[in-house]
């Protein structure tokens, strides 16, 4: 089962990579990917075999920070990259680009686990209204999900 999984993310990854290739001619096979480090660079790794087998080279650029994968994208250093959210991309587009396409998601490929612990709620409806709640400071995906639920109001 583990095997069926990994290779049908490989097959979507590489569906939405298709695109994706700086020499414009289709039949360039290698594809650029900047990663964060953990986990997209690993789920990279995991599922290259599988790529491989489907006729692509990949290489992996490894980053440790949020800023330089669009950065390299943009100045076209890599084909793709694999490490944000939506929002962040949107955000990052409007204030470091001329046009809201310069850089676009390509598809959606998975997301972060999300959790949310209490020691006195077992259940987000019962939270009060005007409780504190404690987020990391890139808890703005956080913020739109409880403000969504009416749980949090700007």
């Amino acid at each position: 089962m583990k095997k069926l999984w990994k290779s049908l993310a490989a097959v979507a990854l590489a569906a939405s990579l298709a695109g994706c290739g700086s020499s414009g001619s289709g039949d360039d096979k290698t594809i650029t990917i900047g990663a964060s480090v953990t986990p997209h660079a690993e789920i990279i790794e995991n599922i290259k075999p599988d790529l491989e087998e489907l006729g692509y080279e990949v290489e992996i650029v490894e980053f440790s920070d949020y800023v330089k994968p669009n950065t390299a994208l943009r100045d076209g250093e890599l084909d793709c990259n694999y490490f944000q959210h939506t929002p962040y991309l949107e955000d990052w587009v409007s204030k470091n680009c001329d046009s809201d396409d310069e850089l676009v998601a390509a598809a959606k490929i998975h997301f972060e686990p999300l959790g949310i612990y209490s020691s006195k709620h077992t259940d987000v409806s019962d939270v009060p209204d005007g409780a504190l709640y404690v987020a990391r400071a890139r808890g703005r995906s956080l913020e739109g999900w409880v403000e969504k639920r009416g749980i949090l109001k700007k």
